[in-house]
């Protein structure tokens, strides 16, 4: 029989809300640059805030998919250019916001 592995994902509230909301606005323009070319055919400027907005709303992702995962192995950091694995032997403290351990 496979035990199932145990991990824990930790995460700001605030980077799941945020990136959401500004997916969400980036896709309306560029859906609102979408549809601005439905009648006129390929817009050169359309285009661009259509470029701009998707490469801005993968940017803002990547950044919201900050996290510290916990699994049986160790501590795994990931931020928006690398993700670091820590095992358990080499973490000696962990402390909260709030300063306790």
């Amino acid at each position: 029989m496979v035990v199932p592995e145990r991990r824990t994902v930790l995460r700001r509230k605030s980077f799941v809300v945020l990136s959401l909301f500004f997916t969400t606005l980036l896709g309306a323009f560029a859906l609102v640059a979408w549809v601005s070319m439905a009648g006129s055919g390929p817009d050169e400027d359309a285009l661009s805030v259509m470029a701009a907005t998707l490469g801005g709303t993968a940017f803002i992702r990547r950044i919201a998919g900050s996290r510290i995962v916990l699994d049986e192995k160790g501590v795994s950091v990931v931020n928006p250019v690398f993700t670091h694995d820590v095992p358990y032997r080499y973490v000696a403290e962990v402390e909260s916001d709030d300063g306790e351990p």
